[in-house]
């Protein structure tokens, strides 16, 4: 996703664990920030809400080690994605 000046990713750890990493990137493609959320993996889509002013990746969240467990909202309001 494109905000601004930067660019975010959704993205999952090599070690594949369960976490969530957001991570904005500049012009340049240098980290600029990052936040993880633990409980989520897997990325499906991102939705963005203009009227609200919120970010929501739909991700896998693992509850018992069931993969079947299916796909949930993570979402943030834009000032918490927003670099200062």
């Amino acid at each position: 996703m494109e905000w601004g000046k930067y660019t975010y990713w959704a993205y999952s750890t090599k070690m594949n664990d369960d976490k969530l990493i957001v991570v904005a990137f500049n012009s340049d493609s240098k980290e600029v920030q990052r936040w993880e959320i633990p409980g989520y993996r897997y990325a499906k889509d991102v939705v963005v809400d203009t009227q609200n002013q919120k970010i929501t990746f739909i991700m896998r969240q693992m509850t018992g080690g069931n993969e079947n467990d299916g796909f949930f909202p993570v979402s943030f309001d834009w000032d918490e994605l927003r670099i200062h």
